[in-house]
């Protein structure tokens, strides 16, 4: 495995447990901020750490962006039934277009 495809492992888990955060904060339960700090804390923050070992935090910081961008679109437009219009989904496709070209092998580019 190489360091990008480590580095996205641990980027998508992240978001995955930020997601689960972001899930219970719009909910809007009364214990929503601490248990959204908590997963912060204990999940988001160390998986990210594990992330920079193996690319640099430019890179990261994409990934994890776009990867939490979508994620939530997607919890969003199936969770809490929210709509998005068509310009909205050409940039989602456009954010879709450069992960796939940074998670490209250089032999790739």
């Amino acid at each position: 495995m190489t360091f990008i495809a480590h580095a996205t492992f641990f980027v998508l888990i992240a978001t995955i447990v930020e997601s689960i955060g972001l899930t219970i904060l719009r909910q809007g339960s009364r214990y929503a901020v601490p248990m959204t700090s908590a997963i912060y804390a204990l999940g988001v923050v160390p998986l990210l750490h594990m992330s920079l070992q193996y690319e640099g935090i430019g890179l990261i910081n994409f990934l994890w962006n776009i990867f939490s961008t979508l994620v939530m679109i997607a919890i969003g437009i199936y969770m809490f039934k929210e709509k998005i219009h068509r310009l909205q989904f050409i940039g989602i496709l456009v954010s879709l277009l450069g992960v796939g070209m940074i998670l490209m092998s250089p032999e790739d580019k």
